[in-house]
């Protein structure tokens, strides 16, 4: 338990751990690990950040994955892969209770080395996630 004072009041907060003794944002980890490994080819995981959503405050999750994308296909194919990828990912993980938002960061180093090329934003909508935000480097458009 880690305890934080907060005004003149002690505010208690307990790390949430599941019946396996994992933590829910390693459950998560592993739930995107597995998607990726079994469902993408040439992705790799490159981070995953588990955030609690505070401006909702209900317990649920934002969910940051890092991905990067091996492939050496064209500025069109490329974009549209990750499109699937992402759609794919953001369904997947709406069938988890807790997950709020997503949003995927990609890198492709075969089109842009060390940078993110595409960035798509998805929030939960009853039980779909709904894509909110796409963004993409000059180089895919």
């Amino acid at each position: 338990m880690i305890q934080i004072r907060k005004s003149s009041r002690i505010v208690a907060l307990q790390c949430k751990k599941t019946q396996t003794g994992e933590s829910r944002e390693d459950e998560i980890e592993e739930t995107i690990n597995s998607i990726i490994d079994k469902n993408y080819s040439q992705t790799t995981v490159s981070d995953i950040e588990v955030n609690e959503n505070l401006g909702l405050n209900d317990g649920s999750y934002i969910v940051l994955p890092y991905l990067k994308f091996d492939a050496m296909n064209n500025e069109k194919r490329t974009k549209n892969l990750l499109e699937m990828y992402s759609e794919d990912l953001a369904a997947n993980l709406a069938k988890e209770d807790n997950i709020s938002e997503v949003t995927i960061f990609w890198e492709a180093p075969y089109h842009l080395e060390g940078q993110n090329i595409a960035k798509f934003t998805y929030t939960r909508k009853d039980e779909n996630m709904i894509i909110g935000e796409s963004c993409y480097d000059p180089s895919l458009r």
